[in-house]
């Protein structure tokens, strides 16, 4: 099983403070009891949490998502 994680924000005051870091390793223990991975979602153009995510382990996919709003 995988589960998401979409949606996580840190407010700027408190970006670069270990709260992103910390979320992440508070997540990760409680989603391992039961689930093998940890799938996370980030814009491209969202470097700060992409950089974070590679430092704490997390490898890029290789495979574009795509949508097509129908409004």
């Amino acid at each position: 099983k995988t589960d998401w994680l979409e949606e996580l924000f840190i407010l700027p005051e408190y970006q670069g403070s270990g709260f992103g870091s910390e979320a992440i390793h508070q997540l990760e223990e409680i989603v391992k009891q039961y689930s093998v991975s940890l799938y996370i979602e980030a814009a491209a153009r969202n470097e700060a949490a992409i950089r974070l995510y590679t430092r704490l382990g997390y490898e890029a996919l290789p495979y574009r998502q795509m949508i097509k709003p129908l409004i």
